[in-house]
């Protein structure tokens, strides 16, 4: 079925390409890879995309070190109830270690609530990371949307963590940032 769709689509595009001027190929080439996307990637244009984006925001934001982006980052009530904020974004910078090499999404979870004309969406995604120095995994719970209390919009947990033998248990889901003691440089 999606060999006979993609077949008919690619046809379609060799035909309109001959019709019409160079622009108008390119914006029917761009909307045909879109489509393609969206039937071979499951997560295109859905939560996994989002914690694709937000996993390269954070990691971004460890390599360069920059802290006033990482808690801008976290939700605002996450901000004013964990007290160690501050010293553990620094926490994580220190326990990032080497270079991506390569990463993969497990998969996002996510999850809503609604009560009346309230709701609430939770996304929950692990990433295995391998970088020059080891194998890790890095994971977090961001609210994407929450009309019950809006400070819980932003992200709520990161777990930086050994892929292998991990002393820590992800799906706590404790707020703040959560970096395995074995990780951080003394």
């Amino acid at each position: 079925m999606k060999t006979a769709f993609l077949t008919i689509l690619i046809m379609l595009s060799l035909l309109l390409s001959a019709c019409t001027n160079s622009s108008n190929v390119q914006q029917i080439q761009t909307e045909l890879e879109e489509k393609v996307q969206e039937m071979f990637n499951p997560y295109y244009g859905t939560s996994g995309q989002q914690a694709e984006e937000l996993f390269h925001e954070l990691i971004q934001i460890i390599e360069s070190q920059d802290h006033a982006a990482m808690k801008s980052l976290f939700a605002d009530s996450v901000v004013a109830s964990v007290g160690t904020l501050d010293s553990d974004i620094m926490a994580l910078f220190d326990a990032y270690q080497g270079e991506i090499v390569s990463f993969e999404l497990l998969g996002p979870v996510t999850s809503g609530s609604k009560r009346g004309d309230k709701y609430t969406e939770i996304i929950d995604a692990i990433f295995n990371v391998t970088t020059t120095k080891g194998a890790f995994k890095l994971a977090f719970r961001v609210y994407t949307i929450d009309s019950h209390t809006p400070d819980n919009l932003g992200i709520h947990s990161v777990y930086w963590v050994k892929a292998e033998d991990s002393e820590m248990r992800i799906a706590d889901w404790t707020p703040g940032i959560n970096v395995e003691s074995s990780l951080i440089q003394k």
